[in-house]
């Protein structure tokens, strides 16, 4: 039987540099089998992580709405996907809420009506027309990852913030509480 074997790793002293936009760089050593090495980590999401999130406004919407979209946070952001079909830009608030009433779709505690506007423009925009053949489809899609066995409360608004950062898109959350 062989012997299993560990590696240590300690990391020790670090300091952070941020040059303007540029990326953060993290500086510091690791200790492994006796031997350092110096290591730099780039973290180039960490200041639009830092600008979405401590933007005024953001605690107390998230103190209010919890981790969801409100309705008229998802039609703000949903204009803001990009669809390869210009025409077709993104389905509005109203249109969803008549697709709901219609399909009898029914929202539990995991999802808000604004998280559903903006899985159903998500799957608008990604899926239509070549995966999802109309609007039911891209409901019943929205419908499914808003109340995924996988998901969590929130998961939707959270899976957008790590977009939104990724993007460095800002947001006024003032206009949103």
């Amino acid at each position: 039987m062989r012997k299993k074997r560990f590696i240590i790793f300690q990391c020790s002293q670090h300091t952070e540099d941020k040059v303007g936009n540029e990326p953060v760089h993290v500086h510091g050593e690791v200790t492994s089998s006796g031997k350092t090495h110096d290591i730099e980590f780039t973290l180039p999401y960490e200041q639009s992580a830092n600008a979405l999130m401590s933007a005024k406004g953001y605690v107390e919407y998230v103190k209010k709405h919890g981790y969801h979209f409100t309705e008229k946070l998802a039609e703000h952001v949903s204009k803001m996907l990009y669809n390869k079909i210009p025409q077709l830009q993104y389905i509005p608030e109203s249109q969803i809420s008549d697709l709901i009433e219609t399909h009898k779709i029914n929202l539990n505690k995991k999802a808000t009506l604004g998280d559903m506007i903006y899985a159903t423009n998500v799957a608008y925009s990604t899926f239509y027309p070549d995966l999802l053949k109309d609007m039911k489809a891209c409901l019943i899609h929205a419908h499914k990852m808003v109340n995924s066995v996988n998901g969590y409360d929130g998961a939707i608004f959270c899976r957008w913030t790590a977009d939104a950062i990724g993007k460095a898109i800002k947001i006024d959350w003032e206009k949103f509480i």
